[in-house]
Parts: structure tokens; sequence; C-alpha cells
């Protein structure tokens, strides 16, 4: 991930509701997004890091996260998974 960035997407993507696994979690709380492994990613929306790191995923994979505050309501969070080579930190604009 990366700030500054407003590129968007080259090609209209196919939209899929997948399964809730038990989660009790409404079917559209969330997205999965997969793109190949060195497509860099811009933030979804504009707003402010409030955190990033890393951690274990499953106890035995490395991951990485940002945590965005968005300008339009920074009440909520956005918060994206699965990232490599992480390239903001808190505080920072995106």
């Amino acid at each position: 991930m990366t700030a500054g960035s407003t590129a968007a997407s080259p090609a209209p993507v196919r939209i899929t509701t997948m399964g809730s696994r038990e989660r009790g979690t409404n079917g559209r709380s969330a997205v999965d997004v997969a793109v190949e492994p060195a497509t860099k990613i811009t933030a979804p929306i504009a707003g402010t890091v409030i955190r990033a790191g890393g951690y274990t995923l499953y106890c035995k994979y490395s991951d990485n996260y940002v945590v965005i505050a968005p300008d339009a309501n920074p009440a909520l969070e956005v918060k994206i998974l699965h990232l490599r080579d992480l390239a903001v930190k808190a505080g920072q604009r995106v």
C-alpha cells in the first residue's frame, strides 16, 4: 500500500457475494480483492492511517494490516489486511 496514489482499477471487476462461513455477519460487510502479487495497492478511501503493522495469521504466516479513518467519517475504521511491503505508518495521509 502506498500513500498519495490515485490510480483507478484498470478494468471492471466481477462482484461475487460469498457465503458467510457461519460468522454471523452480513454477507456484504467486507470485501476481498485479489490482485497479482506485484500489483501496487492504493487506499480505497481518502483519510488518515490510525495504525499499521504486522501480525501472525493463523499462528503461522507473517501478514500486514493498515487501519484508516476516512475523511468523510473519521469515526469509522477501514481495515485492510494481507498486505506485503507495507509503506505507510500511523498519522500518514492516504
